[in-house]
């Protein structure tokens, strides 16, 4: 899937450079520079730009440009034309608070935060189902970054971590031990890599945003892992297989083919066991099955 999206970097690369040389050329500016900069990402310093013929001037302000170009000579639209820019007014247009608004939400790591939220929310939905305010903001959320659109969205990319969303919640249904867990997370990395990886974009999420929840994604996974496996290995702390490997003491002798009787904590309990053993002996809880408890002597 890679092939694609690097054969298209490769044609806009070069469509961006015969636009920059063909600019230049016809500015009678520094063509040679111009590609450079777009292949090479090259930067000189405004001295060495005059130098080099890639600008005109050099001023400190608009005032100082103004002045600087009373007078110059251009072409605009085949005809040639003098600058009378030496009185000139200058008038600032500020955005409006609609286009401050756009532009604070136009950030793709706050779009990226956002999209997260929102499949965040999904997920506790499933996860507790009924509780309705986690799936409302998800759906909310979710709904400004696909209904708005404000930044070029690449499908494969969102595609991904939708993926990435499915194995998570599919870790809560199926017992995998982390792993559908941690197929999740390799997803949902290389899908926040490219969900702004669109032609002719350089936008892309903070890479230290992504591998930061990645990195708590990864120690919450293990420490499920740990609690699950822990509990696991844990005997029952209540109940009657709570019982097993508990000491008591025979009340009624028990023999192979005749149950007794044992007390253990405060209650008589019926007892088998595969010897005979006497009153007032310690033994040890093999095993229950319901009410009944099997038995053997504790070796001294």
């Amino acid at each position: 899937m890679m092939f694609p999206v690097v054969h298209m970097r490769k044609k806009v690369e070069n469509d961006t450079v015969a636009w920059a040389r063909s600019l230049a050329e016809g500015k009678n500016r520094n063509a040679a520079w111009a590609e450079n900069a777009v292949r090479e990402s090259v930067s000189i310093s405004e001295r060495e730009a005059l130098k080099e013929k890639v600008v005109d001037y050099i001023a400190k302000d608009v005032s100082e440009l103004l002045v600087l170009i009373d007078g110059k000579t251009v072409e605009i639209d085949g005809q040639k034309q003098i600058l009378q820019m030496k009185n000139a007014q200058i008038i600032n247009f500020e955005m409006s608070n609609q286009q401050k608004l756009l532009k604070w939400f136009s950030d793709p790591t706050l779009i990226f935060l956002l999209m997260l939220m929102g499949f965040l929310g999904l997920f506790l939905e499933f996860q507790a189902p009924g509780v309705s305010l986690p799936g409302i903001l998800g759906v909310l959320c979710l709904a400004f970054v696909f209904g708005l659109q404000l930044l070029p969205l690449n499908g494969f990319g969102v595609l991904l971590i939708l993926g990435a969303i499915v194995f998570f919640i599919a870790e809560i249904y199926i017992t995998s031990f982390g792993l559908l867990s941690l197929v999740g997370l390799g997803l949902f990395v290389l899908g926040s890599f490219l969900l702004f990886d669109t032609p002719g974009s350089s936008l892309q999420v903070e890479p230290i945003m992504i591998w930061v929840f990645a990195g708590c994604m990864l120690f919450l996974i293990a420490g499920i892992g740990y609690l699950i496996t822990r509990a696991k290995n844990q005997r029952p702390a209540s109940g009657v297989d709570s019982l097993q490997g508990k000491m008591a003491t025979v009340y009624e002798d028990i023999r192979p083919a005749k149950p007794g009787t044992i007390y253990m904590q405060g209650s008589y309990w019926v007892a088998y066991a595969d010897e005979e053993i006497s009153e007032n002996t310690q033994i040890e809880i093999v095993r229950m099955e319901g009410a009944h408890a099997y038995v053997k002597k504790i070796k001294k």
